[in-house]
């Protein structure tokens, strides 16, 4: 813009005050920013300017949404800051721009351009100025930080005006690692669509280019000028992962990219796509670049069985796995789990959420996982009617799946049967297994119970599990060797006597938040269980933390745990009272771990 706005042989017309017009733009500037409603006033005070200036037969743009009449008053006022300002006058305006002279910065900027700055030196001849550019160098890149997002929009403009390599290496790692260009969200509610120029898309590209370490960019297509994901392309070698939203995207474009992705030297470490439309040869193209892509996602992308299938040949050729791959949310039903089979081998994680497979899908993607040499370390098949047909055949291969996800997928207790015998003759225990808005049930419950042992997470979640599978449940994690990772049994139909062996158990699970939360246990479960959840959020704050529960009558007694002794004398209780014995040392701190004396804890009501 900068270099459109600049008229070098209009500036040396001997008739021309530049000085004058330049103070006379920077004061009326000055008045239409400082007054109540800033930017809208800019046109009562533009009356003067625009008659001076037509005087010397400026070339007065016509108003667009790009250029206005005011630009050029805006221009001359950037001028009078850039050159005929005193320098402690400068410094002082510099703090001020983020609140009261945003406009005139993007002209700011512009004298740093390389190209205008050697203009200006020969229209002054004066070696000062060539002092006066460097100090205008220093102050702006010193004086502007993004440190906000909403801010990057303005910044990454005012960069690319100035197209000086200082000011791109000096300020480039200034710009956060997560870049979202994304429609704003108002308080209204609504998205609310600013539209970058292809400048702002420029000069982003350029910083995160000039930046050392990369950045994850995500991208809304539909509030980008046409071509810019051609833009972005350039800059690729510091991207870790790019990820476009609601967005229609021409092939040609999809073709660039994937290009851009195959030419890097090092892979992309994450590709996604949600709810944007993809076409067959949309996806093919990605086939090209997928030896370059660790992480490929498709959500809700319109992607049918006929599209993946350039994409599976693709995968099974690689010369090492794919980490992971989401198909989730698209209509690829059995034939696609067909196609996904043959390179099923090559992939460590796979997505399948809501695609429309059945049994029948379920059986081709069993038969090669089972002959896979090592584990996949998640297979995700949540809302897809396989059933208890489905789950049957899950069993056969289910050695070599660390993470199975079967949320919603119409099993009963028949196929919790099946899952549950193949997992108790795993030879290392399963990472999870998520059988959520199941009908599970109490006997499935009860199946789950004999290889709870071997299933470090487990999720039942609205299960239709009664007090009879929670005590099967509770009492099978009571005895496990080892505290079990996570454990949720949250909006299922047991009651008070489910919740007390929940209480018992609460110790062998390392991840309780989920017992915490209210609305996920009834409120009279959560009475019960509450006490037991502060007991053991005590036990984690110290290194040594030990309870002991006994009934001591009148007899007396002599109270023994963690070496501290506490003698109840004969006759101090009237009648048989249960006495807890908490002993605690070693408090635990963020900074330091302090040794504390012994604590004891005697809970009783019946003291003589």
């Amino acid at each position: 813009m900068f270099s459109m706005l600049i008229k070098s042989e209009q500036l040396k017309n001997q008739d021309l005050n530049l000085e004058g017009l330049a103070r006379l733009a920077w004061n009326q500037t000055q008045k239409s920013l400082t007054s109540d409603k800033s930017y809208k006033n800019l046109s009562m005070f533009s009356s003067t300017f625009h008659d001076k200036a037509a005087s010397f037969q400026f070339e007065l743009l016509d108003c667009s949404n790009e250029f206005t009449h005011d630009v050029w008053k805006l221009y001359f006022a950037a001028i009078y800051a850039a050159v005929f300002m005193s320098n402690q006058q400068l410094n002082s305006l510099v703090k001020q721009f983020p609140l009261k002279t945003l406009p005139v910065d993007r002209h700011m900027f512009g004298f740093l351009n390389p190209n205008i700055q050697s203009q200006f030196y020969e229209l002054f001849k004066d070696k000062q100025w060539m002092q006066r550019s460097r100090m205008l160098t220093t102050i702006l890149s010193s004086s502007y930080k993004p440190y906000m997002a909403c801010q990057l929009k303005t910044w990454c403009s005012l960069v690319y005006e100035a197209q000086n390599e200082a000011i791109f290496r000096k300020i480039a790692d200034q710009i956060p690692k997560r870049i979202r260009v994304n429609p704003k969200f108002s308080t209204t509610g609504r998205y609310e669509k600013t539209f970058l120029s292809t400048s702002e898309v420029t000069g982003l590209t350029d910083l995160i280019c000039h930046s050392i370490t990369s950045h994850d960019l995500y991208l809304n297509l539909s509030i980008l000028p046409r071509g810019s994901l051609n833009i972005f392309v350039n800059c690729l070698h510091k991207v870790n992962s790019l990820e476009f939203r609601h967005c229609k995207i021409k092939t040609e474009d999809i073709q660039h990219l994937a290009e851009g992705i195959s030419n890097l030297n090092k892979p992309i470490q994450k590709i996604l796509f949600n709810s944007s439309s993809l076409q067959c040869h949309d996806v093919e193209a990605f086939a090209n670049c997928i030896h370059n892509i660790d992480q490929l996602l498709f959500w809700d992308c319109d992607i049918t069985s006929e599209s993946i299938v350039a994409l599976s040949s693709a995968i099974s050729k690689r010369p090492n796995p794919i980490k992971k791959l989401s198909l989730c949310f698209n209509p690829i039903e059995d034939d696609g789990a067909k196609e996904l089979a043959t390179c099923v081998h090559n992939i460590k994680k796979l997505d399948l959420e809501r695609c429309g497979i059945t049994s029948s899908g379920i059986k081709a993607l069993a038969s090669a996982i089972s002959k896979r040499t090592n584990s996949m370390d998640k297979l995700e098949l949540a809302r897809n009617p396989i059933r208890d047909g489905g789950a049957k055949v899950l069993a056969t291969c289910i050695h070599f799946i660390d993470r199975l996800g079967l949320r919603d997928c119409g099993i009963t207790s028949r196929g919790t049967k099946a899952l549950s015998s193949a997992i108790s003759d795993r030879t290392k225990p399963m990472e999870r297994l998520s059988l959520e808005w199941n009908q599970v049930k109490d006997d499935g419950a009860k199946y789950l119970a004999s290889c709870i042992h071997n299933i470090d997470e487990l999720c039942l979640q609205n299960c239709f599990i009664t007090d009879s599978g929670i005590i099967k449940l509770s009492s099978a994690i009571y005895k496990r060797p080892y505290p079990m990772r996570y454990f949720d049994v949250g909006e299922n139909l047991f009651g008070n006597e489910g919740g007390e062996h929940i209480a018992t158990c609460l110790y062998n699970i390392e991840d309780r938040q989920n017992y915490e939360k209210s609305g996920n246990l009834p409120a009279d479960v959560m009475k019960i269980i509450k006490p037991k959840l502060e007991l053991l959020k005590h036990r984690d704050d110290y290194e040594f933390f030990e309870t002991k529960s006994l009934i001591v009558g009148s007899e007396g007694a002599t109270l023994t745990v963690g070496g501290c002794i506490v003698d109840i004398p004969q006759n101090a209780l009237s009648q048989p009272t249960t006495i807890k014995l908490t002993s605690c040392y070693g408090r635990r701190s963020k900074t330091v771990n302090k040794i504390c004396v012994s604590k004891l804890k005697l809970t009783t009501s019946n003291f003589a």
